[in-house]
């Protein structure tokens, strides 16, 4: 018995893990590809880059009321007026949206791009999305490159593979339209054009006393979640300096020495089976002393006797081999969350 446990623990468990970690990549890379298409497929080589001016805003699905008083959707469109070339002036509808009231004033000039063929559509260029589908892919990539690197390869990372290629494929059949079906470029263009417009027009559009009303309900709500989004953000930000505190003061504090790899320490949970570095040195008092990393994985990434350049305290056992960034991962999760959520705190209401 003790015997399938182990060969469970040691083979099936990461290819398992495998499994998970190519379905989490193929995730990322399928909305970083799509992001990145999106953006290829609707830019035009005939794009007009005008000036346009913001004029109104279209938001929610249900008529104003100004007795309630009550915003009626989380998300806003700008709409804008630009002049075309023959001189006539023109309204379009902006094709991104979003929840923030503040990138949207009234009577704000911004260059947009706008399709001769369909001019009364604004194509946001967004730069940040471009960023978002470049951030996707890597991330992607660093996946598929840690699943390959961190577990054991074996016949069952085959099978794995294998399974996630054949389920994927059985997705991608039930949604695969044949060719006589296709519409060409230019009608599927006329479809989503037409979707685009029913869908503007089906929300009410908003003057500058609308606005005006939703930015003070947004300024009472930012005002009530306020302490507490400050309180989540001091917790996490205290919580990366908790989880880090330790490679924080042998980062400032700490003395560096050459170690040697005398060995490695393992522990197995249901991932499979982790090995820890064990390292040697000498201190600055002759004193020959031992410790074992923080930092676990699946592979051994030092060899048996190889040097590694260490930082250790003097009057304390803490010591850790320089370059580890793993240590780094929890903390600085922590602290990306809590700058997040201390930014949107110093943001502070907004009049529009």
């Amino acid at each position: 018995m003790d015997g399938v446990i182990a060969y469970v623990l040691s083979n099936i468990a990461p290819a398992i893990a495998q499994l998970m970690g190519f379905y989490f990549a193929g995730i990322l890379l399928f909305f970083g590809g799509l992001i990145a298409l999106g953006g290829i497929f609707s830019n035009r080589p005939g794009d007009r880059r005008v000036r346009a001016t913001i004029v109104a805003l279209r938001g929610g699905t249900e008529t104003l009321s100004e007795s309630k008083r009550k915003s009626p959707s989380t998300i806003y469109y700008p709409v804008y007026e630009y002049t075309d070339l023959s001189g006539q002036t023109v309204r379009a509808e902006s094709d991104w949206g979003s929840s923030s009231l503040t990138d949207k004033k009234i009577g704000t000039k911004a260059y947009v791009r706008i399709d001769p063929a369909n001019p009364e559509r604004v194509k946001t260029d967004l730069g940040f999305l471009k960023v978002i589908a470049l951030l996707f892919i890597a991330a992607g990539l660093y996946v598929i490159y840690f699943v390959l690197t961190e577990f054991p390869i074996s016949w069952m990372t085959a099978a794995a593979f294998v399974f996630l290629l054949l389920s994927m494929g059985r997705k991608l059949g039930k949604i695969w339209i044949a060719k006589k079906d296709r519409l060409t470029p230019e009608a599927f263009r006329e479809r989503m054009n037409a979707t685009f417009r029913r869908e503007r027009e089906s929300k009410p559009l908003l003057d500058q006393g609308d606005v005006s009303r939703i930015a003070r309900d947004h300024d009472r709500q930012r005002v009530k979640i306020t302490p507490y989004v400050l309180l989540l953000s001091l917790l996490l930000l205290g919580g990366g300096f908790y989880a880090g505190g330790d490679s924080l003061n042998l980062i400032f504090s700490g003395i560096p020495a050459e170690g040697q790899v005398t060995g490695y320490t393992s522990h197995t949970n249901s991932d499979g089976t982790y090995y820890a570095p064990q390292v040697a040195f000498v201190d600055k008092m002759g004193t020959q002393r031992q410790f074992t990393d923080f930092v676990s994985s699946h592979s051994r990434p030092y060899e048996i006797g190889s040097a590694v350049p260490i930082l250790y305290l003097e009057n304390s056992e803490s010591a850790m081999i320089k370059g580890t960034w793993q240590r780094w991962i929890l903390p600085g999760f922590l602290w990306l969350c809590g700058a997040l959520c201390l930014m949107t705190t110093l943001g502070g209401p907004r009049r529009i």
